[in-house]
């Protein structure tokens, strides 16, 4: 019986079955096991901590950031690999401003900002693996589909359309599947 592998919570690559599981059980995976909807969680978390610093007074953070990372969020709940991406920017770009403020004023953490970045980061690169993947199965079915549909609305052998239902051509009597 062959074990099932699985990749650390630091692992920045996803196994087969990982994937497998993500993109066949897209919808159903809970909150804890789909890195889409982990992600969501982790967006919404900087969100709350980020509105917290904002009803403190910091200057650093405005409401327009928090705006743009909440439709962040629902467009990769959606399912949106652009949003994916524009997340991974986003973060990289606070993460490298947060550090360089840091390195200017003399204080700070800088190994527990990056130590942060990387683990969003994780979550999103693998949030984005799935959607490219997902995104990679779904269009053959939705061609398939196409496909069938068009057999369904025109005749195979003269291109004529038919009518629903219809067992042979009206235009040259070919049998319709």
């Amino acid at each position: 019986m062959k074990k099932e592998q699985k990749t650390s919570i630091w692992s920045w690559g996803l196994s087969k079955e990982e994937l497998k599981n993500q993109i066949e059980n897209y919808n159903t995976l809970s909150f804890t096991k789909s890195l889409r909807k982990l992600s969501v969680g982790l967006i919404f978390f900087s969100v709350t901590l980020g509105m917290i610093f904002i009803i403190m007074g910091s200057q650093e953070i405005s409401w327009i950031d928090t705006i743009i990372w909440i439709l962040l969020a629902i467009f990769i709940y959606k399912g949106k690999k652009w949003a994916v991406v524009s997340a991974m920017i986003l973060w990289t770009m606070e993460k490298g401003y947060q550090v360089y403020g840091m390195i200017e004023i003399g204080s700070g953490s800088v190994l527990a900002v990056i130590l942060w970045w990387s683990a969003y980061m994780n979550i999103f690169y693998k949030t984005w693996i799935v959607e490219k993947e997902r995104n990679k199965a779904v269009q053959p079915n939705i061609i398939k589909s196409i496909d069938s549909q068009l057999k369904n609305i025109f005749c195979d052998n003269c291109g004529k359309p038919i009518k629903t239902g219809s067992n042979f051509c009206n235009n040259c009597g070919n049998k319709l599947i």
